[in-house]
Formats: C-alpha cells, sequence, structure tokens
C-alpha cells in the first residue's frame, strides 16, 4: 500500500533514514507513525527526509525498515 497524506505536515530536517518522527534516531515510535499513516489516520507531522525507498511516501516500507534496524 502506498500512502500519501496531503493533510500532513513535511519537517526535511532531519536526514537519519527511517526517523520519520525526528525524536532521538530511530525508536519504535517511527513504525508506529508510518502504520498510522498507512491506516489513514490524518493530521500526523512526519519527517520525509526519513523516507527509506526514494518513493517520496511514508508507508508499510519504512516501517518494516525501522522494526527490522531496531531488531539488529
Amino acid at each position: 500500500m502506498n500512502v500519501f497524506d496531503p493533510c500532513a505536515e513535511w519537517d526535511y530536517e532531519s536526514t537519519a533514514k527511517g526517523d520519520i518522527n525526528t525524536v532521538a534516531g530511530l525508536d519504535l515510535g517511527d513504525a508506529i507513525l508510518a502504520l498510522q499513516l498507512c491506516s489513514g489516520i490524518n493530521g500526523l507531522t512526519v519527517n520525509m527526509a526519513g523516507e527509506v525507498n526514494g518513493d517520496s511516501r511514508i508507508g508499510q516500507e519504512e516501517a518494516i525498515y525501522v522494526l527490522r534496524k531496531l531488531s539488529q
């Protein structure tokens, strides 16, 4: 599923891959935020610089990336 929420506020400050909530690097909150976007929750603030696969969307790929990194 590709998700793009035009109502979300984009923040381009962070450069860490997978860090879409910009809170202290990768954490479970990044995966949760990506899954919230997938479920259609609107009005969330996300950091598009944390997008991982080059499709300019935050979705399942980012959640999976974060979970894999956290499990290592």
